[in-house]
Parts: structure tokens; C-alpha cells; sequence
């Protein structure tokens, strides 16, 4: 009965033992620090207090509940939407709101230090430059700025750029560039080109374009072309007035002015041939003649052009010869006589005599290479006669 009781005051023991729990409360803080749980050390040990370590923790904390819902980076950046680290596709604006911000391009290798920045200098409390610079020790201490934009977007290079393979001019490689507004040039000006152009364009359509010459800063000459006259003058300036206006070309008709005259030659050299005072001569003698019949006593070739043309026809009889009258003429198509160019002499009787005759001056205006003659004829009786011809032939045009 004994044992029985003893047993049975066991079990009742062990049972009230196992069941009871200590409350929080009983619990002494003593040696820990806020935060801390009291952690199994195993099971022939006593319990400590100690941080949670997270090795413990099994399972995913889902993003409900401030973790990712994955076990992985890779599905943890998914699940988060967040950027791989290999390549993105960004829809949206990517927007750093730092002062001093900077985007950094830079290779993989740690043995190439060479890279590139995109670097801002707007701060908090001030604007600032965007600047592009070039390091070769990946920014430590050496970088170029490259190409710097201002607070008003004017962008600057530090060294003159280079589009394609050629290189812009400006006013560090270019001397004294010249202005749309107005320039003033202190040496040559030469126009290279297959079909050159120096246009001058009066926009106010009523004034004047002009070219001027000058010695030491004084006018001497312009060629003024005027808007409201459409006339093209050779403009005289004496001690840089302007004098007056010795060559003008009117633009309707294209006739040339000259107010002041033509000098002529003065150096006693003849005209070339095509010149205004060229002169063409030729002279023929013996040439033999037929009574009462137009004879070619001398001729010239004379080149397109206008001409003013004489002649002189000296009318030969032999001794015997008797003359009653006599003709002389210019004549542009053949040996004959034609719109009254000649001069005659009818009534005479004379026996051997010859005498010259002078016709009028013949004005001769020609396209093409054309013969001019010298015509004479001569009526006689009994014996022969013979004639010698002179021809001149002046250029006036």
C-alpha cells in the first residue's frame, strides 16, 4: 500500500511539473540587452540570452511582410521589379535627385582605368554646368572636361572638335575671320571654284551696289550698279568726291555712255586687228579695162564688223586713146555700180589724158568676212586703157 502511494505521488509529480509554464513576468532580464530572446544552446545546456541569428530562420518571408518572397537575388530582384545586373530596358524616367550627381561609363577590367563621366554640378541651394570628362586612372585625380554645357545650354569644347574627318573653322585657326555684318580685308581675296560667284544683292531694291577702289583710304573709282535706274556706272571720285560718271550701260538697251569722250592712241601704234581704228589697205595698178564696162581696180577683205571705207581710181588711157567719160565706185558685192556710190564725168574729148576720181566714202556694216572693190569704168574709143585702184577700209565699231 506503501509503494502504491509513493507511485502514485510521483506521477502526480511529474505530470504538475511538466505542465507548468513560467510567465514572462518571472523572467529575469538580468545580462540582456534590449532586443535580445532567450536562445536554445542545445540540449545539455541552459538556455542563454542572445540575438536571433537569421541561419536559423527557415523558409521565405513573404514582401507582405518586408521580405522578397524568394530564395535567390535573380528572384528576389524580379519579384521586387528591381533592375538586373546584365541589361535593362527602362520605360520610365530615371531620375537621380542628388546634388553633384553623376552617371559613370567605365570597363569591366580592373587593368583599364580609361573611362568617361557624365558629371552635374547643380546642388541644392544652386544651379550648375553638365559636364562630359575623360579620366585615364578612373577618376582618382586626372580627368579633361571634354565638353561642358552652361546654365544656359551653351555647350563648350575644350579642343577644337572634328565632324567626319574634317575639321571646322573658327577664330583660333581661321585669322581675322570675317563678319556677315562687314569686313575689311587686308590682303587678297581669291574664289576658287568651277562656276565662282561674287554676287552683291541690294535688299532695299532702291538703292545701289557698289565696288569701290581706293588709295590709302580715299575713293578713287567705283562701279555702282543703280536699283532704281537698273544703270551700270564707272564712277570718278577726285580727292574721294564723287566726280561724276565717265562710262554708264544702260540695262534696257546695253548702249554704252561716254561722258567724257574716247582718247585716242597716242603712242603711234596701229589698232590690232578686231580693235576699234584697225585699218585694212590694198592697191592694185595695170589693171586692164573695156570700154563703158565696171572694172574691179582693186579690192580688200574685210573681217565682221562696221566700216567706213574709201577708195581712189586712177583711169588709164594709152596714147592714142580717146576718152569721152569716166565712173568710179565702192561696191561691196561685185565689180559694178550700185546705190549711188560713185563718182562720174561725162562730155569730155580728150586723146591720151588719164585722171583720178575720188568716190564717196562707203559705210559698211558686215556680219561675215566680206570683199570690198575698188570699181572703176572708163568709155573710150581707138586704143586701150588701163586702171590702178586704192582701198582703205577703217574700223569704227
Amino acid at each position: 500500500m506503501k509503494r502504491l502511494i509513493v507511485a502514485a505521488l510521483a506521477a502526480f509529480a511529474s505530470l504538475a511539473f511538466g505542465a507548468t509554464t513560467v510567465p514572462p513576468s518571472l523572467i529575469t532580464p538580468t545580462g540582456s540587452t534590449a532586443g535580445q530572446a532567450i536562445i536554445s544552446t542545445g540540449a545539455s545546456t541552459a538556455p542563454v540570452w542572445g540575438a536571433v541569428p537569421l541561419t536559423g530562420i527557415t523558409g521565405t518571408l513573404a514582401i507582405a511582410n518586408g521580405g522578397t518572397g524568394a530564395t535567390t537575388a535573380a528572384t528576389a530582384r524580379t519579384n521586387l521589379g528591381s533592375a538586373s545586373l546584365g541589361a535593362n530596358t527602362f520605360t520610365g524616367k530615371q531620375l537621380q535627385a542628388v546634388d553633384f550627381a553623376e552617371y559613370r561609363f567605365s570597363a569591366t577590367s580592373g587593368s583599364n582605368l580609361n573611362g568617361w563621366r557624365f558629371i552635374s554640378n547643380i546642388a541644392t541651394t544652386a544651379d550648375g554646368t553638365l559636364v562630359l570628362q575623360h579620366s585615364t586612372d578612373n577618376f582618382a585625380s586626372n580627368f579633361t572636361n571634354a565638353l561642358t554645357f552652361s546654365t544656359a545650354g551653351v555647350g563648350t569644347f575644350s579642343s577644337r572638335p572634328v565632324f567626319g574627318t574634317a575639321t571646322p573653322w573658327d577664330n583660333s585657326n581661321l585669322a581675322n575671320p570675317a563678319s556677315t555684318t562687314g569686313a575689311t580685308f587686308t590682303g587678297g581675296v581669291t574664289l576658287g571654284y568651277s562656276g565662282p560667284l561674287f554676287a552683291l544683292n541690294d535688299t532695299s531694291g532702291t538703292n545701289s551696289t557698289t565696288i569701290g577702289f581706293q588709295k590709302s583710304g580715299t575713293a578713287l573709282w567705283g562701279i555702282a550698279a543703280s536699283s532704281s535706274t537698273s544703270t551700270l556706272c564707272i564712277n570718278r571720285y577726285v580727292s574721294g568726291t564723287l566726280t561724276d560718271c565717265p562710262i554708264s550701260v544702260a540695262n534696257a538697251t546695253g548702249v554704252v555712255t561716254f561722258a567724257d569722250g574716247i582718247a585716242g592712241i597716242t603712242s603711234g601704234t596701229a589698232a590690232s586687228a578686231g580693235v576699234v581704228g584697225q585699218v585694212i589697205s590694198n592697191s592694185t595698178s595695170g589693171t586692164s579695162m573695156t570700154t563703158n564696162t565696171a572694172t574691179a581696180c582693186s579690192s580688200a577683205s574685210l573681217t565682221a564688223g562696221h566700216w567706213l571705207v574709201w577708195a581712189n581710181v586712177f583711169l588709164s588711157p594709152a596714147g592714142t586713146t580717146v576718152v569721152t567719160g569716166g565712173q568710179a565706185g565702192i561696191n561691196a558685192s561685185s565689180a559694178a555700180f550700185t546705190n549711188g556710190q560713185y563718182s562720174s564725168i561725162y562730155g569730155i574729148n580728150e586723146t591720151g589724158s588719164g585722171f583720178a576720181m575720188t568716190p564717196p566714202p562707203l559705210n559698211l556694216n558686215v556680219s561675215a568676212t566680206t570683199t570690198v572693190y575698188a570699181v572703176g569704168q572708163l568709155t573710150f574709143t581707138t586704143s586701150t586703157a588701163t586702171c590702178n585702184g586704192y582701198i582703205t577700209a577703217l574700223r569704227v565699231q
